[in-house]
């Protein structure tokens, strides 16, 4: 079920916690080891759905394959410099909540149900009573809209 011993490792980190904050529910005439059992078979599906719903992306930058008439191309920004003042303090994150809570709310909406919420798109298109192709246009012109408005901060320019 999981792909490495980290990953089994965390589940069963998962399982004992999960069991730990759960010990009142556990029924005496039943045996500890199935409730156990059970408790970690859940814990490792749910890393299973969580998978699926969002898939590891590889953080290897690869050069397009197509050809410079034919592609967009955005500058790669160096953030190391930014690593150690971002683990001091926390600015980055109020920067990213006030952009985010400047956006129109039709587009705040799409943002928070997909990348906090973590909803589907199809969940979004029902709730919001949007076309799944109108939820994820949106969503690219959130997301490009917040790169925009950070990108002076981001390249260590403010």
């Amino acid at each position: 079920m999981v792909r490495s011993e980290a990953e089994a490792q965390d589940v069963v980190q998962e399982t004992f916690m999960s069991a730990f904050r759960k010990l009142d529910s556990y029924r005496a005439e039943a045996p500890f080891r199935g409730w156990l059992f059970r408790i970690a078979s859940n814990a490792s599906l749910m890393r299973l759905r969580t998978r699926r719903r969002r898939p590891e992306v590889s953080m290897v930058l690869r050069r397009p394959s197509c050809s410079e008439d034919d592609c967009h191309q955005r500058p790669v920004v160096d953030l190391r410099p930014l690593v150690s003042k971002s683990l001091e303090d926390e600015e980055p994150g109020e920067r990213l909540r006030r952009s985010t809570d400047a956006l129109p709310d039709k587009y705040r909406s799409v943002l928070v149900l997909s990348d906090f919420d973590h909803r589907a798109m199809k969940e979004i298109e029902e709730e919001l009573g949007l076309s799944v192709s109108a939820v994820k246009t949106r969503l690219h012109r959130t997301r490009l809209s917040i790169r925009k408005d950070l990108e002076g901060y981001l390249a260590g320019q403010v």
